[in-house]
């Protein structure tokens, strides 16, 4: 059941460019606004250190959501080159609990001729391995579903990885849209498009992400076979603790035990998670 509500004058903070506690506070692992100009523009904004270096034909552009923004472009088998930018490889980059990614992207007509494009990945490995390097950490990307898209993550835990999808979404080339995923730590993994949650999953067995090998790339798959971003990319921000990103809408859903019961039943009664 969805409820749909207005809360008036309140600006969700993802709404705008991240200033003061969005940021810079304890729980921003990294921020990235592209805001400057050259090197400037690929520093980390909350403060710690991550700064992009750029790959192949990326290079910052003024036709971002609040100014500057990421540039990227595609890569395949057919093109196979590294892309976007890469922040280099460190402890801190991996969330020890419950964390949330958000990023603002406008595609380019193009991207619908792709597989897969990527928002952010530190993962490497989309699919199943057994190799112990392919099941740490995390990634964020889209994948063609006919002439919509879903949001995918991959997580992985030391030696085993989740694949989360979202419903199936509307994303017209051209069009600045805001992309988010939160996890628990505990298994659930929810996913939100400008404010709406669309879908996610509870998966057993699952804590918190273990942390790898790789370097974290930005627009592109981290390594070979590349999966470029065709488009473009504002505000990227991976933040410990599950943030919020409604704009004012009631989710209601059952949580757990029974929704059926006889007719004139005594005692029934059901238990709802209100969000």
């Amino acid at each position: 059941v969805l409820i749909s509500g207005t809360l008036s004058g309140v600006e969700p903070p993802w709404q705008r460019l991240y200033t003061g506690a969005e940021a810079t506070a304890p729980e921003v692992i990294a921020l990235w606004q592209f805001d400057a100009d050259g090197p400037l523009g690929l520093a980390d904004a909350s403060g710690n250190g991550h700064e992009l270096a750029l790959r192949g034909r990326t290079h910052l552009s003024p036709d971002g959501k609040f100014g500057n923004c990421l540039e990227s472009f595609p890569a395949d088998k057919d093109n196979d080159h590294p892309q976007g930018a890469a922040a280099k490889n460190a402890p801190s980059l991996t969330p020890n609990g419950p964390f949330s990614i958000d990023v603002w992207f406008r595609l380019k007509a193009e991207a619908a001729n792709y597989q897969r494009v990527f928002f952010l990945d530190k993962k490497n490995y989309h699919y199943d391995s057994d190799l112990p390097k392919a099941n740490r950490d995390y990634n964020f990307y889209l994948v063609p579903v006919g002439k919509r898209w879903s949001l995918r993550a991959d997580l992985g835990f030391g030696t085993t990885s989740a694949h989360f999808a979202s419903r199936a979404l509307e994303l017209p080339a051209d069009e600045w849209h805001h992309a988010a995923f939160t996890y628990d730590a505990a298994g659930t993994l929810r996913f939100f498009l400008d404010g709406r949650s669309v879908g996610g999953a509870t998966k057993e067995g699952c804590g918190p992400v273990a942390h790898g090998q790789f370097q974290l790339a930005v627009g592109d798959r981290m390594g070979s076979v590349h999966h470029g971003f065709p488009g473009f990319l504002d505000q990227v921000r991976i933040c410990n603790g599950v943030k919020p990103f409604f704009t004012g809408d009631l989710t209601l859903s059952a949580a757990g035990g029974r929704t059926v019961f006889e007719r004139m039943e005594e005692k029934a009664a059901v238990a709802l998670h209100i969000s």
